[in-house]
């Protein structure tokens, strides 16, 4: 019997009932009226819970008691657990060592090899005067695994590197890949968010929906059927197969920019964008970095689909 409060807690609330390993998630304002005030369920978890009633708060913990005994639950839980009992854990996550001789846990290896070609070989992020320098602090917006991570924080001393990444079951390898490889004064924080133009909580208006694509991990998006019109035209149909949606909370800087406030622009001295151009979004991108004064370059992004572009800006001060 769950009863989230905060944070992911709502997502693997939902994620168990979904499964049928328990029943739906209780209502904490329900169960705790005297606490609703300081901890609200999402809107998304609302949607899941049959409605209380207007009776004693402990009733609706009784209902969640007896719909956890039923045999049906009862029978899966007790699957489950076999199955668990037979796994190695973490440990079993795919380990897969690259051409630079980099070993990283990922999701889907075949675009691990590739983008790890991308950022590593040919290191499409450091052009046009992109550069770093001790001491940096690195934003990494959909930080996937951690490939762009690792490749700063292998190259400049004391970095601050802020990593965010939406996605839960990507997320975690990004934690375990920044794990197997700390670096002597570089901090990496990790955060289990999307980027956007206005920040939104679990616990208040539920998040946002992503679209994980397990097979290409790195293409998992808050937009699925613009990626799939983008990516349809070079990809299988297979990397698009076995889907799942997360609910995720948004922070604010989106990738068209929107979401930095105007005095923070000033700190910002480089930025690589990755720009997918529906609807005049690179001129619109392009824009708004001539109007912040930096100067740019635009590169078509190697080796992917047809409409996609790299953005690299720099400072003028």
């Amino acid at each position: 019997v769950i009863c989230p409060f905060i944070f992911d807690q709502h997502f693997w609330a939902e994620r168990m009932e979904w499964m049928g390993l328990a029943p739906p998630p209780l209502q904490a304002h329900r169960v705790f009226p005297a606490a609703a005030a300081d901890h609200r369920t999402s809107p998304a978890a609302e949607a899941h819970v049959q409605p209380a009633g207007e009776g004693r708060p402990e009733d609706a913990l009784i209902r969640a008691i007896l719909q956890a005994s039923t045999a049906d639950v009862r029978r899966e839980v007790a699957r489950v657990g076999d199955e668990l009992r037979c796994e190695n854990g973490a440990a079993d996550a795919p380990l897969i060592q690259l051409a630079s001789g980099l070993r990283l846990h990922c999701v889907s290896p075949v675009e691990t090899h590739h983008i790890h070609r991308e950022i590593f070989q040919d290191d499409v992020y450091f052009q046009h005067g992109i550069r770093l320098s001790r001491g940096d602090s690195v934003v990494d917006v959909g930080a996937n695994i951690g490939l762009f991570t690792l490749r700063v924080a292998f190259a400049a001393a004391d970095a601050n590197i802020w990593a965010l990444e939406p996605v839960p079951p990507i997320f975690h390898t990004l934690q375990r890949n920044m794990d197997l490889h700390r670096q002597p004064g570089v901090k990496v924080r990790t955060l289990m968010a999307a980027a956007g133009a206005e920040s939104t909580s679990m616990e208040v208006e539920g998040g946002v929906e992503v679209t994980f694509f397990p097979h290409m991990a790195g293409n998992s998006t808050l937009y699925p059927a613009e990626k799939r019109a983008l990516q349809g035209k070079a990809m299988k149909p297979h990397f698009f197969s076995q889907s799942e949606s997360f609910r995720c909370r948004v922070v604010t800087i989106s990738q068209v920019l929107q979401g930095v406030e105007d005095g923070d622009w000033a700190r910002i001295k480089q930025l690589v964008v990755e720009v997918h151009d529906v609807n005049g979004r690179l001129a619109d991108v392009v824009g708004l970095l001539q109007e912040k004064g930096y100067c740019l370059a635009v590169d078509a992004a190697p080796d992917c689909p047809d409409g996609t572009f790299l953005v690299y800006a720099t400072s003028a001060v």
